[in-house]
């Protein structure tokens, strides 16, 4: 579902054309701070045995 802001982004970015709507590229930073928070929390719990699994 991100993946035409990612898209647009690029090609605003790079190519100076394309459509930045702010609907696309509100879901688009919504979508992956969500993703990094899971993450984190995942991390963090997981974190505690890394040191004796390496």
């Amino acid at each position: 579902m991100t993946a035409p802001g990612l898209i647009e982004g690029f090609r605003w970015a790079v190519l100076g054309r394309g459509a930045l709507e702010v609907s696309i590229l509100s879901l688009t930073i919504i979508v992956s701070l969500l993703a990094l928070f899971i993450g984190a929390f995942f991390f963090r719990r997981a974190e505690r045995g890394f040191a004796d699994i390496i």
